[in-house]
């Protein structure tokens, strides 16, 4: 796995040496594989939205709105109905899937998100304190704040770490501002550069019990290789190609499958008129060892399921459940299904299920006729998309 921050440079790491690249030469990067490649891109905006968690399609709508339509975005949860929605400009992730080929990555996550996880590692968050992180990146330094998971979009400063101590005061007292907290603000500075590490004790800005040096010389390298990350920015046009990939497999597989009961049909056919009695006779054990299978996974699957029709007068039911596990869309799993009795003479069905992969978007759920009064809720699930079916049954089904 490589792991790469874009920005004006490119830098990396490659057998143990820290490079600096333009991005004309890319193919020094080198993938060895697909999907190869985890990129911390420099140049994001946050915004902190509000968006009830429990009505699933408003939040998604809310939280899509916070930036407009020039911007890819992906969000993260802060608390009960608070999130952190973080946005690239698309002509930035258009650039990088350029240069590096969209088959080629695997992971693109902000900056600050990177930052993050590394600091997380080396537990350098203290708390009641705000982290002011100074990143000495090539020919400038990157300034980003942190309070717990929230972080503000790296500011560029130049090198001279008088200037630096100049802009981390000025950028301490506008954070204040915006904060508009009655209690002092207290601030730790962290930095990877030893000049501006003690440039701002000597400038009375901070003192050696709130300031940390590290030895890390790319921090954003080591939160990409230490971290896990549930976002990943795609352009919508991306998104919609994978899900053709999809598609594409499964039909292929489909046609796999068709293929190979067809050829088995025709050798089988052409060897019916040559096969001996023996042959014969294997075949139909062959075929008695199937039934026998075919029952004992039969009766798997009622023992499975016994306690969801067990103390119910409906054999309905059943054939509703197994509609229910039929009609769901492709690319969607079981979480959880349930049927009980809720009041005399009425069942509820109450089911979890969720799609594949890590996209933000859910397949509209299109399921069985017997299901067209089925109330079906976007939720979350372990923190990721699901969908929540709820529906009553009455006693007859």
């Amino acid at each position: 796995m490589k792991y790469l921050i874009f920005d004006n440079e490119l830098y990396f790491e490659s057998q143990g040496e820290f490079k600096v690249i333009t991005k004309k030469e890319t193919s020094l990067v080198s993938p060895a594989s697909a999907q190869d490649v985890s990129i911390a891109v420099v140049d994001t905006l946050q915004k902190q939205i509000a968006a009830p968690e429990k009505l699933g399609v408003i939040k998604e709508e809310t939280l899509a709105g916070a930036f407009s339509g020039e911007y890819v975005t992906q969000w993260e949860r802060l608390g009960q109905n608070l999130f952190q929605v973080i946005a690239i400009e698309k002509t930035r992730i258009s650039e990088i899937y350029k240069y590096l080929g969209f088959e080629n990555v695997g992971l693109v996550v902000p900056y600050g998100a990177a930052v993050r996880e590394f600091l997380k590692l080396n537990n350098l968050f203290v708390e009641g304190k705000r982290l002011v992180f100074l990143d000495r990146l090539g020919s400038q330094v990157l300034l980003t704040i942190y309070h717990h998971d929230l972080f503000t979009a790296p500011r560029r400063l130049s090198t001279v770490p008088k200037r630096v101590v100049s802009e981390l005061s000025r950028s301490q007292e506008n954070y204040r501002a915006q904060e508009k907290s009655e209690a002092q603000i207290q601030f730790m500075v962290v930095t990877n550069d030893e000049e501006i590490y003690k440039e701002a004790i000597a400038s009375g800005i901070t003192n050696k019990d709130n300031a940390v040096i590290v030895q890390e010389q790319y921090p954003a390298l080591a939160g990409l290789k230490s971290g896990k990350f549930s976002m990943h920015f795609l352009l919508p046009e991306q998104f919609i190609r994978l899900k053709k990939q999809k598609e594409t497999k499964r039909h292929l597989r489909h046609l796999s499958l068709s293929l190979g009961v067809f050829a088995f049909s025709l050798i089988a056919a052409f060897n019916g008129f040559t096969l001996t009695r023996s042959a014969q006779m294997h075949l139909d054990s062959v075929r008695r060892d199937k039934e026998v299978l075919q029952q004992n996974l039969k009766a798997h699957y009622a023992a499975k399921y016994q306690d969801i029709v067990r103390g119910t007068s409906s054999a309905g039911l059943f054939c509703l459940f197994n509609s229910f596990l039929v009609s769901l869309p492709y690319g969607y799993h079981i979480d959880s299904v349930v049927i009980k009795k809720a009041t005399s003479g009425v069942c509820r069905l109450e089911a979890i299920v969720y799609p594949d992969g890590n996209e933000s978007l859910c397949t509209p759920m299109a399921l069985a006729k017997s299901f067209k009064n089925a109330k079906i809720e976007n939720i979350l699930l372990k923190e990721k998309p699901a969908v929540k079916v709820v529906m009553e049954i009455g006693e007859r089904g």
